[in-house]
């Protein structure tokens, strides 16, 4: 799998074991069902490699969590973390926004935490 990869509105990166996904801009990506379905596809076939420990999503712009996000976050971005087997998910956003990501995902099996700084995440997702 490419260590870089380049969708509408989201960047991935490999850092070693852990996979860095970069939102740009969560407003543009749930737009259309299409962008989302396919951001989340990506990050099950990556995520969900043998060699993969953990996961960082970072939102770098968002002007808040519609119910209609948070929906989505709490089913299906769940699923998508309990699903890749990774040990480790971390969500880096400014103010609140990563403690509000990560209060939404509900996971028996993966250990979630939030971050300011990208490299704290990816450090602690390793």
């Amino acid at each position: 799998m490419e260590s870089h990869v380049r969708l509408e509105c989201v960047t991935y990166e490999r850092h070693g074991n852990v996979g860095v996904w970069t939102i740009e801009d969560l407003e543009n990506l749930f737009e259309t069902e299409e962008k989302v379905e396919k951001a989340e596809q990506h990050y099950k076939d990556v995520a969900g490699q043998d060699d993969m420990t953990g996961t960082v999503v970072v939102i770098q712009e968002y002007d808040s969590l519609s119910s209609e996000k948070q929906d989505r976050i709490a089913g299906v971005w769940s699923r998508l973390v309990e699903e890749a087997g990774t040990a480790k998910t971390a969500f880096v956003a400014d103010g609140v926004g990563a403690m509000a990501i990560k209060s939404n995902i509900g996971t028996q099996t993966v250990q979630t935490d939030s971050f300011q700084s990208v490299d704290e995440a990816i450090s602690w997702a390793g």
